[in-house]
């Protein structure tokens, strides 16, 4: 992640395949099994912990999409995927002020995948934007916020919570990150506070 995160293009995953070790499993599971061909209409894009090397054990693929109708989507992903090992489709209705979406889970090559399918548009997506307002603020502060993250994590906190948690951020994890992402660099490092290494625990 030495590049500006900003810039970056996140659709193209070809950082995976030069990444750490669990990046370019992901880079050959995706090639190996051509998981991004019969999603290319949905304009796939991977997102979450992997890409910003903050996976720990367990943690999925997750690959966002952009879905309008659902019907024909479910038959995709079914025809591709539904041979796969612990394959399951969910889909949502209408709820709380969020629209329809659904998730689609399967193992492929040893890893978890998710399919997250929402009718906007990836980078309109929380999914996308909290990964890359996590990005920034791991570029900003470095290997210390990644360790002490990826910590909490480990000792079982989502990875919003996490940043949070580190950072000081108040209210809804999910809600606070999304307040930064228009943030130049310097307001960020203004408007976050992350814990000192005395404060941690042992």
């Amino acid at each position: 992640m030495r590049e500006d995160v900003q810039r970056r293009s996140w659709s193209d995953i070809e950082y995976l395949r030069v990444g750490t070790a669990v990046q370019r499993k992901a880079y050959d599971v995706i090639f190996r099994f051509g998981l991004l061909e019969p999603l290319r209409p949905y304009q796939p894009v991977v997102v979450g912990t992997i890409p910003i090397e903050l996976n720990v054990q367990g943690s999925d693929l997750d690959i966002a999409c952009e879905v309008y109708r659902f019907e024909p989507f479910e038959q995709t992903v079914r025809k591709a995927f539904g041979g796969f090992d612990q394959f399951e489709f969910v889909r949502r209705g209408a709820q709380r002020g969020r629209k329809e979406r659904a998730v689609v889970r399967f193992e492929c090559g040893n890893l978890p995948v998710e399919l997250f399918a929402e009718p906007a548009p990836v980078r309109m997506q929380n999914g996308y934007r909290h990964m890359v307002i996590e990005a920034r603020l791991l570029e900003l502060y470095g290997q210390r916020a990644k360790e002490a993250i990826l910590n909490r994590k480990r000792a079982g906190m989502k990875t919003e919570p996490a940043f949070a948690d580190y950072f000081g951020l108040k209210g809804d994890p999910y809600e606070a990150l999304l307040e930064l992402e228009l943030y130049s660099d310097e307001q960020l490092s203004m408007a976050v506070t992350p814990v000192m290494p005395e404060q941690t625990e042992e």
